[in-house]
């Protein structure tokens, strides 16, 4: 991963990265996992988030970036949905 820009907006760091396929699948999968495994509370005790249904935003948004990948025959079933 790999910064190519970032901007300070009010309170906010917005960054332009430059990421893998790979990196993006291990990020989606972690999210999926700890939405799996965690309560609302632990999930706002670990994140800035403050339940599954918010973690869930995060999860499609980077879902739907692997869907946007050139090669579909290397993206997992997992993410086609």
């Amino acid at each position: 991963m790999d910064i190519l820009r970032k901007e300070c907006i009010a309170s906010v760091t917005l960054f332009d990265l430059k990421v893998s396929e790979s990196e993006l699948m291990v990020f989606a999968d972690c999210m999926r996992i700890v939405m799996e495994h965690c309560t609302d509370s632990q999930i706002a005790d670990m994140t800035v988030c403050e339940s599954k249904e918010e973690l869930s935003c995060f999860l499609s948004g980077g879902t739907d970036v692997l869907k946007a990948m050139q090669r579909q025959e290397y993206l997992p079933d997992r993410f086609k949905s």
